[in-house]
């Protein structure tokens, strides 16, 4: 149940963050999160290599 309720939660959020917006803006936003995403990871991953330094 409290599973479901913060999986509601976070749709409500996205639906009201999107809500006006063309498909083309959302495109632009789905690519700077990837980017973001994929950056984070890399940050991430050197950070563990760094750790046994």
């Amino acid at each position: 149940m409290i599973y479901r309720a913060h999986h509601s939660f976070h749709r409500q959020i996205t639906d009201r963050f999107l809500t006006g917006m063309a498909l083309a803006q959302v495109d632009i936003i789905e690519h700077s999160l990837l980017n973001l995403q994929t950056f984070l990871q890399i940050a991430d991953e050197k950070g563990d290599s760094n750790e046994n330094d």
